[in-house]
């Protein structure tokens, strides 16, 4: 059986490629999954919040919009991106 998201609760990862350091978020905003890509470089959300059925499919949006931006602005592969819980008992990816 899936468990089921708490309001809250998610995932966070920390890439870094070059000279950009950006933090990846997948979050059960109580209105809904959410997914966001936060620049540490800049200090800046990168994009509005977009809307998911599950986390895991929040997660992939996000590892795949970040590999396409960096791709693009650096040059540089994402070689891993690690994903910790931000709520204890989710599952790391």
């Amino acid at each position: 059986m899936a468990e089921v998201p708490v309001a809250g609760s998610g995932f966070l990862a920390d890439v870094k490629a070059g000279r950009q350091r950006l933090r990846l978020l997948a979050t059960d905003t109580g209105y809904g999954v959410a997914a966001n890509i936060y620049s540490l470089t800049e200090m800046r959300w990168l994009y509005p919040p977009h809307y998911f059925s599950t986390l895991e499919v929040a997660r992939l949006w996000a590892e795949w919009e970040v590999r396409s931006s960096l791709k693009t602005v650096t040059k540089l592969p994402v070689l891993r991106i690690k994903w910790i819980s931000t709520k204890p008992g989710g599952t790391p990816g």
